[in-house]
């Protein structure tokens, strides 16, 4: 039955049983049929905008796969990022048809463009933010063992108070791979209930215009309030237990929270029928401008910013000096060092400079190697200790170990090298005291196993694809040192590596590129930041 208020509007159609649902429901609001119709005179405001939010949109996956393998990116995951571009395309475009076509637009399109895009942002969202807190333990962690030698606390101890199995399995390791699933699964549903529903039929009659909510899109709905009930209190709770030091805490707070009032807002407004039919209100912000205000913030924060800070970075290099040897010496001190790798820890990239402990660690082992070979050609124990006596690295990755511990006349059994792999026998040495230590020799072979092994170890620490403190540098160095490793091992292995191969080498210098990509990866990503703020305090 419909509402006899005012007329019913001439163009529009009496047997759309949708049509005079929404007449019925909005004539209790408005005074006239021009007030009615006043409903779908969307401010421009509102066009530009979606307009302006799709191409910036576009240009921004354009550059994150341009620079995907950047520094600043990848710490963010350009496959999310990428995944979340995609997903604010088809809300905007969506809604931008909806406002448009409000009286001709397919519903089930409706149906199963907000069923796939809702959880392509949020879980792209979810999963960026899990990123950057497991960065920042892993950050932590890494930090404290290599700082305090005795460290009480252990990585897998962290890591299960902080994340559940089921969450770190799909959010963490494989939110690309549940998110494309959770699609199946919304494409399967909503072609499912497109010939039993009244609303969304696309075969025969293709319902159009005057789309609503209803049971539906139960999905939507419950993404949507599982983000806002169980993860949005979750990841403030996380963010609590961090410390203020770490850098992005705050941007995660802005996003989360802006995030959580945006979907409160989409939902409520859904809900209540007075905010639909209120021309003051409904033609400057529509219920879907949330989710893209959603969008908006997140894009902004951790898209638009990420890539302002990449080009800035870029823009720099031209200018500032390329010398780093005040960066260098700052890592060679051990006060300073000590400092700078608390600056590290939260900035997120503790991993650059433990790459250079170990290798400076690795080259003081070669070094005493070619000074010693001359004695017996023999390297003592102590070619294994790193010089520095705090900074120490500790890894406790199962498959493989490495550990670099002083040495002190005090301990009685102390842990020199362990590695333990698929590819390499394990190989332990031990000391009961001091003299025993300066007495221990090696031959020759021995001496390039224990090289050899610092190798493998590095490579597969620091420098295979998903490694535990996977530093960035190019795909080529990573391949180049990768092969040169092989080829040494299977030399070694056919028995025809010999002490004068040795010596002149290209293991020698295997980490050579690399450690200037990081030398400079640290210098342009923190260390002038870390003496930017050194002059802020001091002033």
């Amino acid at each position: 039955m419909i509402n006899d208020k005012f007329p019913f509007p001439e163009h529009w159609d009496k047997n759309n049983k949708r049509t005079i649902k929404y007449f019925n429901k909005c004539s209790q609001y408005v005074d006239s049929q021009e007030e009615l119709l006043s409903l779908f005179h969307i401010r421009l405001f509102y066009y530009i905008y979606c307009y302006v939010m799709i191409i910036c949109i576009i240009i921004s996956a354009i550059l994150i796969v341009i620079y995907k393998d950047s520094y600043i990116i990848k710490r963010s995951g350009p496959k999310l990022l990428i995944l979340f571009c995609i997903g604010c395309i088809i809300c905007i475009s969506n809604s931008y048809g909806i406002q448009i076509f409000y009286t001709k637009y397919p519903c089930f399109l409706v149906l199963y463009c907000t069923g796939i895009s809702y959880p392509m942002i949020l879980l792209s969202c979810i999963s960026c933010f899990k990123k950057y807190i497991n960065q920042y333990y892993t950050s932590a962690n890494a930090y404290i063992e290599a700082i305090e030698s005795d460290a009480s606390i252990k990585k897998e101890k962290m890591q299960k108070k902080t994340f559940s199995y089921i969450r770190k399995y799909l959010i963490i390791k494989h939110p690309i791979r549940f998110t494309i699933l959770y699609i199946i699964l919304i494409t399967i549903y909503s072609f499912s209930i497109s010939p039993l529903s009244e609303n969304y039929r696309i075969i025969g009659n293709v319902d159009e215009g005057f789309c609503t909510l209803s049971i539906e899109y139960f999905p939507q709905f419950t993404i949507a309030m599982s983000f806002l009930l169980f993860y949005v209190p979750y990841v403030l709770n996380t963010l609590r237990k961090i410390e203020d030091t770490f850098n992005i805490k705050r941007l995660i707070y802005i996003t989360v929270i802006s995030m959580s009032l945006c979907t409160i807002g989409y939902l409520t407004s859904s809900l209540i029928p007075r905010y639909n039919c209120t021309p003051e209100i409904i033609r400057i912000w529509p219920t879907d401008f949330f989710i893209i205000l959603c969008c908006t913030v997140f894009h902004v924060l951790h898209v638009i910013k990420p890539l302002f800070e990449l080009f800035y970075v870029k823009f720099s290099i031209r200018k500032i000096d390329k010398s780093i040897k005040g960066l260098e010496e700052l890592l060679k001190d051990k006060t300073l060092f000590r400092e700078y790798a608390e600056f590290c820890k939260s900035e997120c990239c503790v991993e650059n400079a433990l790459f250079y402990k170990e290798y400076q660690s690795f080259k003081d082992a070669i070094n005493k190697y070619s000074n010693k070979r001359n004695q017996d050609n023999n390297i003592s124990a102590n070619t294994l200790i790193a010089d520095d006596q705090d900074i120490t690295t500790i890894f406790s990755d199962n498959s493989v170990t490495i550990c670099f511990n002083d040495i002190s006349s005090n301990n009685s059994d102390s842990k020199i090298f362990n590695s333990n792999s698929t590819n390499s026998n394990q190989i332990k040495f031990s000391n009961h005291n001091s003299s025993t230590i300066n007495s221990l020799k090696y031959n020759n072979k021995n001496n390039l196993s224990l090289i050899l092994n610092m190798t493998q170890n590095i490579i597969e620490k620091f420098i295979l694809p998903n490694s535990e403190y996977e530093i960035n540098v190019d795909n080529k160095i990573s391949k180049k040192m990768i092969a040169t490793y092989k080829k040494y091992k299977k030399m070694e292995s056919d028995n025809i590596l010999y002490i004068e191969d040795f010596e002149n080498s290209k293991i020698v210098h295997i980490f050579d590129e690399a450690f200037d990509e990081v030398l400079t990866n640290l210098y342009l990503n923190t260390y002038l930041k870390y003496i930017k703020r050194g002059l802020k305090d001091k002033n």
